[in-house]
């Protein structure tokens, strides 16, 4: 088997090819469709097993990770902390893209890595979508800050009160476009499945659609570990010895803006979500508070969200209970 190792930056990618034991080339192609071509034609006669291995690096790897799956490769994506990690175990402290293309072939050869699949158009849209328009929110949120910071000056700045205000027009008429655009999309492709995740409390019109973005039916995931995994809501123990034995948080090796938007839904399911109510309750009573109350009731939801979402069920506050006493009657 081999493992390459791509390392994408915006112009370039470094490419290192790693078959167990040494390192049998370094090369470099331009980060566009045609280098990307260029380099499957490269290995195309090569009888062994090839992995393609590379980092999400924002958006530029997508051009390799698509170009690859669509000729038929084997591509794993791999989160940059992942590798990161590695080479601190390997102790690597010069990098370069160089050396960063052979440490992921390195990875590629010998880590649990998960063959990529990517969304499809239209759920890839939406996620477009509903990033853009928590950025434009964003930015509309902060010029609102620059006015309020200017208005003492009074007449002296009033010009550039009204220009902030012209730019939050502006940004709220694309955020009324584009969000019709996702209810069109959802209304459209993937109007079932938004009603049944819709039911669980504390996902609402924000977070569902998020969810299908990145998601859509879950068939990517075979249990809730491992989407856990994905969006970085696992907790990370810190054991070593008899001295030190404490969480060190989560690992927070997925998407953020996902991880953003479930701690939102978690102040909603903390009140209204029966499973995510009682263990509030139960967590507070062991003298638990704040964010790690927030953090695991934001778990909770995401693990009702695959259950609901992969098994084609509506919500159900009581489904725990009543598949306990289905095994009781057994």
């Amino acid at each position: 088997m081999l493992s390459i190792g791509i390392d994408i930056s915006k112009e370039k990618v470094d490419v290192a090819v790693y078959d167990g034991r040494k390192f049998l080339l370094s090369k470099i192609y331009k980060n566009t469709t045609t280098g990307a071509n260029a380099m499957i034609k490269e290995f195309a006669n090569i009888t062994d097993e090839v992995k393609y291995v590379m980092e999400a690096t924002g958006t530029y790897y997508l051009t390799y990770a698509y170009t690859l799956y669509e000729k038929g490769c084997k591509v794993y994506v791999v989160n940059p902390l992942i590798i990161k990690r590695f080479g601190e175990m390997h102790l690597e402290r010069v990098t370069t893209d160089k050396t960063s293309a052979k440490l992921i072939a390195m990875y590629g050869y010998i880590g649990n890595t998960r063959l990529f699949k990517p969304s499809s158009k239209i759920a890839t849209k939406l996620k477009v979508l509903l990033k853009t328009i928590d950025s434009m929110t964003e930015n509309i949120s902060i010029n609102n800050n620059y006015i309020e910071a200017n208005i003492p000056y009074g007449e002296m700045c009033s010009d550039i009160i009204s220009g902030y205000k012209r730019v939050n027009r502006v940004l709220s008429k694309e955020i009324e476009k584009f969000e019709k655009q996702v209810q069109e999309i959802i209304d459209t492709n993937y109007k079932d499945l938004n009603k049944r995740l819709r039911s669980i409390p504390g996902i609402g019109k924000r977070i569902a659609p998020a969810l299908i973005g990145y998601f859509e039916n879950f068939d990517n995931f075979e249990n809730t570990s491992k989407i856990s995994s994905y969006v970085g809501i696992t907790p990370i123990l810190k054991d070593s010895g008899k001295s030190v034995r404490k969480r060190k948080g989560i690992s927070k090796m997925g998407p953020s803006y996902l991880r953003k938007i479930l701690y939102m839904g978690a102040l909603s399911a903390g009140v209204h979500n029966k499973q995510c109510k009682a263990m509030k309750i139960r967590m507070q009573e062991k003298g638990k508070f704040g964010k790690v109350i927030k953090v695991a009731i934001a778990h909770k939801l995401l693990k009702q969200a695959f259950a609901i979402g992969k098994y084609n069920r509506m919500y159900d506050p009581d489904y725990c209970n009543k598949k306990k006493e289905v095994l009781c009657l057994t």
